[in-house]
C-alpha cells in the first residue's frame, strides 16, 4: 500500500498538517498508522477525502452560512436561515408593552430585532414575502394580520464604542439622525408647525442638544403616529454597549442619565407608543437606565420566555449539519458549543458552529474576547485565595454556586465580589447555569459551571494572558510548543524547571506553591491534559497529576512535599515522594484509561524557594 506522509497529504488536502493530525486521530483518514511520531496515511484514503470534500462542495453546500449577517432579509434569502419567527407569535400571545430581553454576544440578538422590524413595519414594499415560507405564516391570520402594520424606530447602539463622552454622544446623536432621516415621510411640512419642523430639522442635522436627544425617540413616535395614523413600535438593540464602554472610560453616569432619560421618555407614559423591545448582554449591571419602567417585562437567560430564539437548538444543530454534510459531527459540536440553557431549552452557541462548519469542521475556539469589556477576565491578573478556589474548582469540570440578583447594579450588588464576577460572566455567556433555584427575595441561586470545550479553552488562554505569576508567563508557550512538536524530553524537563522556578516564586511572594502549580498548569495544558490535584487539609504536601487527552502523550504525576526544616536533605525527600508514588499507585487508574504513552513519576521537596526533583520513567 501506497502511503503518504502528513505535509504530503495537507499539499493534497489544502489544509494545515496540524488539521491533518486531527483527522488521523479521529479516524478519518482511513487506515492511518502512527509509527513514532510519524503518521502514515494510505494514498487511498487522502484522495477519498478530497473527492468528498468536492462533492460535498458541490452538491450540498447550497447556501453560505449568515455569519455576521444581522440584516433579516438577506439572512433569509440569501443565506442558510435558521426559522425563528415563532418569536412573532409568542411575542402577540403575551403583549408586553416594552420587552427587555437579554442574551451573550453573537446568539442571534440583532438579527431577531430586524426580523420584528420587518416584519411590524409599515412601508411601501409588501414585505410579507418574506415570512409567507416561514412558521409564523402558518399560525393564522390572528399573527399575520399584524405584518405590515405599524411605523418602527429602530436604533442600535452596538457600535457606540469611544473612549470620551463627547464622541459617545457625538455618535448617538448621529444614530438618531440617521433614524429621522430613514422617515423621510416626514419631511412633508403639511402636517408638522414650523416650530414643530425646526425640532425636527435639528435633530436630522445633528444639531439637537442632550436635552433633545433625550427627548428625541419620544418626539419621533408623536409625529409618526400623527402622520400614520398608527401607535409606534420602538426597538433599542444593545442599549448596555455605550454604558459598559463609558464604565471603561470613566463616563459611566453620563451615558446612563442621557440613556434613562431617553428610555424613560420613549417608554413610559408616551401615548403614541404601541410596543417597544430592548436588547443588551446585561440587566443587573445596567438596571439603573431603567429606574421607573414599570411596564418593562425582562427576559434573561434565567427565564423560559423566549428561550429557544436566541441561539441554536439541538435540532436545529443538527438539521444545519445534516445540510453541510457533516451530521456525524455532532457529538464534537456539543462538546465544543453546546452545553448553555436559556431557561429550560438546550442552546449551542450559533456563530462558534457556523465558524466551525466554515473551517472544514475544526474544532478550536472561534469566540473573541478582544476588547471583551464587559466579562472581567481582570479577575485572573491576581486572585484572592476564595477566587483562586473558584477558578480551579470550574477548570476541573465542577459547579460553583452563586446569588445572582438581576434587579441592581454591580455598585450595589449584595452577594460577594466573586458572586458578582460569576453572576457577570454567566450573562456575559462564559458560564452556563445547570440548576436554578429562584429566592424569595426576586434573586437566584445557581449551579454554574464552563459549559463547554471551547470556553473551557478561553478560559485558560486568558489565565495565561492575564496571570501576574511570572512563572507561567514565562513557560506557558515554550511548554505548549514541546506539546505540539512531540518533544516530550523538553516539555518534561521544562515541567520539572517550571515547578523549581515557581517554588522560589512562591517563596518571594509569599504565596501557595499548591496555588501557583494548579492554576498555572491550567492555564498551560488544558487542551492536552485532565488536570488532578489531592492535598490534605492542613498539610504542604500535595499530588498533582497531568493525565494525557490524547493517547500518545506522557502522564506526569508528581508528589510534592514540603521540608520540616531548612537542614533537611531535599534529596532524600524527593526520593521518598517517588516511593510513595509507586507504593501509594496514585492516579494509576487514570492513567491506564487514558492509555498514555508513558507515565513520568516526579517526586519534588522544597523548602524556603529551594527544590530537589527526582524523576522515573
Amino acid at each position: 500500500m501506497d502511503f503518504l506522509t502528513g505535509v504530503q497529504a495537507a499539499e493534497i488536502l489544502g489544509i494545515t498538517p496540524r488539521r491533518v493530525q486531527q483527522l488521523c486521530k479521529n479516524g478519518q483518514l482511513k487506515g492511518a498508522q502512527r509509527v513514532g511520531k510519524i503518521w502514515n496515511i494510505p494514498r487511498t484514503s487522502v484522495y477519498a477525502e478530497k473527492n468528498h470534500k468536492k462533492s460535498h462542495k458541490r452538491t450540498v453546500r447550497v447556501k453560505p452560512l449568515p455569519i455576521g449577517i444581522s440584516d433579516y432579509r438577506r439572512a433569509c434569502t440569501e443565506y442558510y436561515y435558521v426559522d425563528k419567527t415563532l418569536l412573532i407569535r409568542d411575542f402577540l400571545d403575551s403583549r408586553h408593552q416594552v420587552s427587555l430581553i437579554t442574551r451573550p454576544h453573537s446568539f442571534g440578538k440583532s438579527l431577531n430585532m430586524d426580523m420584528l422590524k420587518v416584519f411590524f413595519e409599515k412601508t411601501e414594499e409588501d414585505t410579507s414575502p418574506y415570512f409567507r415560507n416561514r412558521l409564523i405564516w402558518t399560525c393564522g391570520e390572528q399573527y399575520t394580520s399584524f405584518q405590515g402594520k405599524y411605523p418602527v424606530i429602530y436604533i442600535t447602539l452596538k457600535d457606540v464604542i469611544h473612549s470620551s463622552w463627547e464622541a459617545a454622544f457625538g455618535h448617538i446623536r448621529s444614530v438618531i439622525a440617521a433614524e429621522y432621516h430613514r422617515h423621510n415621510e416626514l419631511e412633508n411640512r403639511d402636517f408638522m408647525a414650523p416650530a414643530e419642523h425646526r425640532k425636527y430639522q435639528e435633530t436630522a442635522s445633528e444639531k439637537a442638544t442632550d436635552r433633545e436627544i433625550a427627548d428625541s425617540l419620544k418626539y419621533l413616535s408623536t409625529l409618526l403616529e400623527r402622520y400614520h395614523g398608527k401607535r409606534v413600535i420602538i426597538i433599542i438593540d444593545e442599549y448596555d454597549t455605550p454604558i459598559l464602554n463609558g464604565r471603561k472610560y470613566g463616563f459611566e453616569s453620563k451615558i446612563t442619565d442621557l440613556l434613562r432619560s431617553m428610555f424613560s421618555a420613549a417608554f413610559k407614559d408616551n401615548r403614541s407608543l404601541e410596543y417597544g423591545f430592548i436588547t443588551g448582554i446585561y440587566n443587573g449591571p445596567c438596571s439603573t437606565v431603567f429606574q421607573g419602567l414599570s411596564n418593562l417585562k425582562t427576559s434573561t437567560i434565567l427565564e423560559d420566555r423566549y428561550g429557544e430564539y436566541f441561539g441554536l437548538t439541538k435540532s436545529e444543530t443538527v438539521r444545519m449539519l445534516e445540510y453541510y454534510g457533516c451530521p456525524d459531527n455532532i457529538d464534537e459540536v456539543r462538546e465544543w458549543y453546546g452545553g448553555y440553557r436559556f431557561g429550560d431549552t438546550r442552546i449551542y452557541n450559533p456563530w462558534s458552529v457556523m465558524n466551525y462548519i466554515e473551517e472544514g469542521c475544526f474544532a478550536r475556539p472561534y469566540q473573541k474576547t478582544e476588547g471583551d469589556s464587559d466579562t472581567p477576565w481582570n479577575v485572573f491578573a491576581d486572585p484572592s485565595a476564595k477566587t483562586h478556589e473558584t477558578l480551579c474548582s470550574l477548570l476541573r469540570g465542577e459547579t460553583r454556586t452563586v446569588y445572582v440578583d438581576q434587579s441592581v447594579s454591580c455598585a450595589d450588588y449584595p452577594g460577594t465580589p466573586v458572586d458578582s464576577t460569576l453572576g457577570s460572566m454567566l450573562f456575559a455567556g462564559r458560564l452556563k447555569v445547570t440548576r436554578i433555584y429562584p429566592q424569595t427575595d426576586g434573586g437566584y441561586i445557581c449551579d454554574v459551571s464552563i459549559p463547554n470545550k471551547e470556553l473551557l479553552s478561553i478560559f485558560s488562554r486568558e489565565l495565561l494572558r492575564k496571570t501576574t505569576i511570572e512563572t507561567v508567563r514565562q513557560y506557558g508557550t515554550h511548554i505548549r510548543q514541546a506539546i505540539f512538536l512531540e518533544d516530550y524530553k523538553r516539555l518534561k524537563d521544562l515541567l520539572e524547571q517550571y515547578i523549581r522556578d515557581a517554588v522560589k516564586e512562591a517563596e518571594d511572594k509569599g504565596e501557595s506553591l499548591y496555588n501557583i502549580l494548579t492554576l498555572g498548569c491550567y492555564a498551560i495544558v488544558t487542551d492536552s491534559y485532565r488536570i488532578f490535584t489531592d492535598r490534605k487539609a492542613g498539610t504542604a504536601d500535595f499530588n498533582l497529576a497531568l493525565v494525557p487527552l490524547t493517547a500518545y502523550l506522557p502522564g506526569f504525576i508528581y508528589r510534592i512535599r514540603e521540608a520540616a526544616s531548612p537542614g533537611s536533605d531535599l534529596r532524600k525527600l524527593a526520593a521518598e515522594a517517588v516511593d510513595e508514588i509507586d507504593t501509594a499507585g496514585y492516579y494509576s487508574e487514570e492513567m491506564n484509561e487514558a492509555a498514555a504513552g508513558s507515565i513520568i513519576e516526579t517526586g519534588a521537596a522544597y523548602c524556603k524557594g529551594v527544590s530537589e526533583l527526582i524523576s522515573l520513567t
